[in-house]
């Protein structure tokens, strides 16, 4: 009976004596928690006392030793473009006056120098093309003032690889002109003729914003960016026949150039088309396979190709492929023609980019990416 009249109390006890010990645990956690707050913001204040007791950064010492290392860079520069300025062609201004004589000067020489190259073929290098793509210019048209500022420069970069490629011993020049160049007959800003005027935007309509330069976003990086902005270049698509020696002392010329001549594309076939197999024929050939070709050479030839033999032999006949030859001249070396292996002509075709540095003004002008 004494349990039943206690136990209400007892259970109350024991309650409040739990209750009590998680309350002084929760008090005495919170104070340690308050005590680690209260560290860390003495240990802030300590540091932002350091950093406001502490000199400003950078001091004037480094600020020296910055201005004399972008002085450093600024000369190496320097000395970097004008080297190149000093090495690249030297391109003479050129009017509409006297554009006609320009032109005809500038092509009799480059044949001159083809004929007198006579490493590559006794008889100087095989032009398919001696007017090296300028016969209009030949014949007497005339572009407009803002076409011959670009035109010379397509022009003296021309002939200085073609020579190039003389001097080190090419056999025959298939052809060399400036890839990408523009028409200028349809293309209005080169001719000179107007432009069709824009339409403005009208009252009622709204007009789109466009983004400024520094917002348009071309995907270049900042080195290609910095290129265009002080270089200009000149494009040219090269295809030239050539023993292999002679081929690669033409590639180290062109690369070892005063000028900044880079070399962007490069392929190489043998010159000698029955070599080819099936699947380098390309879509501007004939049809028929390399085996009709080889039959086609290996067939006996008829009994009215032959010159007469008495005819001939009393001086009086005339050898027509001898005729053909005399007339035609063949590229390359007779001593090399005459060999069984190695000695044929390799066909090459190159693209060669040719930069130039944009004149001071033009370059200044734009903003600089470093």
């Amino acid at each position: 009976m004494k349990w039943a009249r206690y136990k209400l109390i007892l259970i109350s006890g024991i309650v409040t004596v739990i209750l009590c010990g998680g309350l002084i645990f929760w008090i005495l956690s919170s104070s340690s928690a308050l005590s680690e707050l209260d560290s860390s913001v003495d240990r802030l204040r300590q540091q932002q006392n350091t950093l406001v007791s502490s000199e400003l950064y950078p001091s004037e010492s480094n600020l020296v030793i910055l201005r004399q290392e972008q002085k450093k860079v600024a000369e190496r520069r320097d000395t970097l473009l004008s080297v190149i300025r000093e090495g690249q062609l030297s391109i003479p201004t050129i009017n509409r006056a006297v554009f006609g004589d320009y032109i005809n000067g500038v092509v009799p020489e480059l044949r001159q120098a083809a004929s007198t190259a006579t490493k590559g073929g006794e008889d100087g290098v095989k032009l398919n093309d001696p007017d090296f793509g300028l016969t209009e210019y030949l014949e007497g048209t005339l572009p407009t003032q803002r076409r011959i500022n670009t035109l010379v420069v397509e022009i003296e970069t021309i002939d200085h690889v073609a020579k190039i490629l003389f001097t080190s011993g090419i056999s025959e020049l298939v052809s060399i002109n400036v890839k990408g160049e523009e028409d200028e007959e349809t293309n209005p800003r080169v001719s000179g003729r107007p432009l069709a005027r824009e339409r403005r935007p009208t009252r009622t309509t709204r007009s789109v914003p466009t983004p400024s330069v520094q917002e348009v976003d071309d995907g270049s990086t900042s080195v290609e960016k910095e290129r265009e902005r002080l270089f200009s270049d000149v494009v040219l698509r090269v295809e030239f026949k050539a023993y292999e020696d002679f081929l690669w002392e033409a590639v180290n010329q062109i690369l070892a150039d005063s000028n900044q001549l880079v070399i962007s594309s490069f392929s190489i076939t043998n010159g000698n088309t029955l070599l080819w197999p099936d699947y380098l024929e390309s879509p501007n050939r004939n049809s028929e396979t390399r085996s009709a070709r080889r039959e086609r050479r290996d067939a006996p030839r008829s009994s009215s190709s032959e010159p007469d033999l008495l005819s001939m032999l009393s001086g009086t006949g005339e050898n027509p492929q001898a005729q053909r030859q005399e007339k035609e001249k063949l590229p390359g070396l007779a001593e090399r023609q005459l060999n069984v292996v190695g000695g044929d002509l390799l066909n090459v075709v190159m693209e060669v980019k040719a930069f130039r540095l944009k004149p001071a003004e033009e370059s200044a002008a734009q903003p600089e990416g470093i």
